[in-house]
């Protein structure tokens, strides 16, 4: 008979005890995680071990509340979804010992109240990753202890931080954080002084990347910039080092593809493989075939269409370029002029509308441009995305009318996500992720033709205010007889660009509160903005056979043309 169902006749507490005796004498066996398959090498079994003592002294006391609170059988399910799931290794190795797991589904079942079986699986992640930070903060002191590391020489804060976005392997750990080490070493006070460049408002911190950051730092000591160890990062007014950090922000940029013309840096080897949608791997989705590559470039595609064929930007930029041909406009020799010249004569190394118009439809199912014979389009994206925004919509409209926000469940929402995953995993894959960096290129040289003062100052019509968006309202008035809503359009492509990128990377056990705030946030903004848009305001055909002429001028231009 199985131990943890009642007799016939038993009483209640008879079963009560029962299973507590049960669960003293199985649980352990019964109720585990599989360990990976890989071996840990000696200093991560020590820090496990150490980690582990801190919680089997209420172990038994955990497994004893849980039996008497009837979670025994959620409690198998969560853990058959644990050894079916596809969470990370150092995860797994720590929740494959049963004192730690335990504790986990105590905090949560007991301590959070949650008891379903998809939200005890999700917390009890999440909650480990608290777990992971403590056990990678032990194995940092073992392996120092190890190599005779005399910690007063190095900054372990900035270490540990450096080994927290590591994640070394539990099968390679040790060599792992004495690279680190060696890395921390070799530049010294230099990547505090990176991050302080761009604390004190120097720089946008949005540009602060992990990758800006890196190439700043290795420039500046290939550069023989010495720190001194007494630098204070926190001392706002220390600017004797901001002319060299300039200098090697400026380097960072051009090597990750952001000169003067973008549209140079595709064919650049020092551009290629670099841009950002070139993410971190992620385990817990990765055995799941989720590729939050893909994702990140279907992002980047959507605002693409939004911004660059929606509100039509590179048609506008295309406008301009015609009318200063004509000489309808004229521009003073120098910087922009040479600039404008090079956006004509590399026309032809741009994409067209119908290409981009593709890549849209095969990986968005968006746009008016059919595909090539044979060619496969998304047809499921828009279903899912619509599914997202009602999901998001619902939520929201509880949310303003519940006594609790913990009463109205998320999972509606998270599965919404996880089914873009899928689907953009797929789909935006192949030529379409090459050619979308190609295309952002493009739509950054006409935004940085369009947001030139040169054109805002003469293009931007009757309005106070000279902006690009000023200049696209205009010129598409006048060339196309029509206004498109600039206002919504912006918000969608940014709203939604936002949303596919954190869906990109969204994993149910680790979001916090902030993140899902800040998701639906974005959700509402760009509901609104897609409400005010409509579906009529695609843009108008324009003097296309004008831009044909042009087109075929390029062919005969010379290379050496004047002005």
């Amino acid at each position: 008979m199985d131990p943890k169902k009642p007799k016939p006749g038993e009483s209640k507490s008879a079963v009560v005890e029962r299973a507590s005796d049960f669960l003293n004498n199985y649980l352990y066996k019964e109720f585990s995680i599989h360990a990976p398959n890989i071996t840990a090498e000696s200093s991560s079994e020590h820090s496990r071990a150490k980690l582990v003592s801190g919680f089997e002294t209420q172990a038994q006391k955990h497994m004893s509340d849980l039996v008497k609170a009837g979670h025994l059988a959620i409690i198998d399910q969560v853990t058959g979804r644990f050894n079916k799931s596809g969470i990370d290794h150092t995860i797994r190795y720590l929740l494959s010992e049963p004192s730690i797991y335990v504790s986990m589904l105590s905090k949560v079942m007991m301590g959070e109240k949650v008891i379903d079986v998809a939200g005890v699986f999700s917390r009890v992640k999440a909650n480990a990753r608290e777990v992971v930070a403590e056990f990678y903060g032990i194995m940092l002191e073992i392996v120092l202890v190890n190599n005779n590391i005399d910690i007063s020489e190095i900054s372990m804060e900035r270490l540990y931080h450096e080994v927290l976005q590591a994640r070394p392997a539990i099968n390679n750990a040790e060599a792992a954080v004495m690279r680190l080490l060696r890395e921390q070493e070799r530049l010294g006070q230099i990547p505090a002084l990176v991050d302080n460049y761009f604390r004190k408002g120097e720089v946008d911190a949005i540009h602060g990347t992990p990758a800006i950051k890196r190439i700043m730092a290795n420039y500046l000591l290939e550069l023989g910039l010495k720190v001194p160890d007494s630098y204070r990062a926190n001392n706002p007014g220390d600017d004797r080092y901001d002319e060299a950090l300039f200098v090697a922000y400026n380097h960072a940029r051009k090597r990750i593809g952001d000169g003067n013309d973008p549209i140079n840096n595709v064919y650049s080897s020092a551009g290629d493989g670099t841009w950002d949608f070139a993410v971190d791997t992620f385990e817990t989705t990765e055995g799941q075939g989720i590729d939050a590559e893909n994702i990140k470039a279907a992002s980047v595609l959507f605002y693409i269409y939004m911004l660059g064929d929606r509100m039509g930007i590179f048609r506008v930029a295309d406008s301009v370029l015609l009318s200063w041909t004509k000489a309808d406009i004229s521009f003073p020799q120098g910087e922009f002029s040479d600039k404008l010249y090079r956006y004509f004569k590399k026309k032809e190394d741009r994409t067209s509308e119908e290409e981009r118009g593709l890549f849209y439809n095969q990986v968005l199912s968006i746009g008016n441009t059919d595909v090539l014979d044979g060619m496969t389009t998304n047809s499921n994206f828009i279903s899912l995305w619509d599914r997202l925004m009602e999901e998001t919509a619902s939520f929201i409209d509880l949310r303003s009318s519940a006594d609790s926000v913990d009463s109205i469940s998320r999972i509606p929402i998270y599965r919404a996500m996880q089914d873009i995953q899928y689907n953009l995993s797929t789909h935006c894959s192949g030529l379409a992720k090459t050619m979308t960096r190609e295309m952002y290129a493009h739509l950054q040289s006409a935004i940085e033709i369009l947001r030139a003062p040169e054109v805002t100052a003469q293009l931007s019509g009757r309005s106070n205010e000279k902006s690009i968006w000023k200049v696209i309202e205009s010129v598409s008035k006048a060339q196309y007889n029509t206004i498109p809503n600039v206002n919504s359009l912006k918000t969608a492509a940014v709203e939604g660009h936002k949303i596919l990128r954190y869906i990109s990377g969204f994993d149910e056990a680790s979001i916090t509160d902030g993140e899902f705030n800040a998701l639906l946030d974005s959700c509402q903004s760009f509901i609104i903005a897609q409400s005010q848009i409509g579906e009529g305001d695609e843009m108008a055909s324009g003097p296309r056979d004008e831009m044909a002429q042009l087109e075929g001028a390029i062919d005969g231009a010379d290379d050496d043309w004047g002005f």
